[in-house]
């Protein structure tokens, strides 16, 4: 039985549902993608809801197709990052992060993922300077300046931290004692 795509699951399917429709997701972004097998962005949607699905060895694949045809697309470069983090393969997830930022120093997200990846790798100072480059390219982000905030404290810097749990407060007041 062909899955039949109306517009609105499209446009759930796009807008990365929560993880327990992300198989939904994946069922729908599959077909476009078989549909359009050389477009990157779907392809990029694909690997995300499959990560979110828990198919890392999948979604990499889909991402690496999607480098192959495009080697300057920034999101590929953050999904890739994302996806060998969770796989716990820093080396190569944080090289796929410089290749995002490098790529596009004006996406806070790329800044963003190289900041926890190097957070992982308990390099504080470099993880908390990417985290502020993408605070000041995003400040109205309470998450990031929750994130900017924890890696502050993590540093024992309490007054920064202090300071941006403040700012985050200011914009989004339930989302920081939910994450500091």
């Amino acid at each position: 039985m062909p899955l039949s795509v109306d517009r609105t699951s499209l446009l759930v399917s796009l807008d990365f549902p929560p993880p327990k429709r992300a198989s939904e997701a994946v069922t729908i972004l599959e077909t476009l993608s078989a549909w359009n097998p050389k477009n990157i962005e779907v392809l990029n949607n694909l690997a995300v809801a499959k990560m979110r699905t828990g198919q890392l060895p999948e979604a990499r694949k889909f991402l690496l197709r999607a480098q192959r045809i495009n080697d300057r697309h920034s999101v590929t470069y953050v999904n890739l990052a994302s996806c060998h983090l969770k796989l716990g393969q820093l080396d190569k997830a944080l090289e796929y992060a410089k290749q995002a930022v490098s790529l596009a120093p004006e996406v806070a997200q790329a800044h963003v993922t190289k900041a926890r990846i190097l957070a992982k790798t308990r390099h504080l100072a470099e993880a908390a300077e990417s985290m502020a480059t993408a605070v000041s390219l995003d400040p109205r982000s309470a998450a990031f300046r929750v994130d900017l905030a924890n890696l502050y404290l993590a540093m024992g810097w309490f007054h920064d931290a202090l300071r941006q749990a403040e700012e985050a407060a200011q914009q989004a007041p339930t989302s920081v004692s939910a994450h500091l």
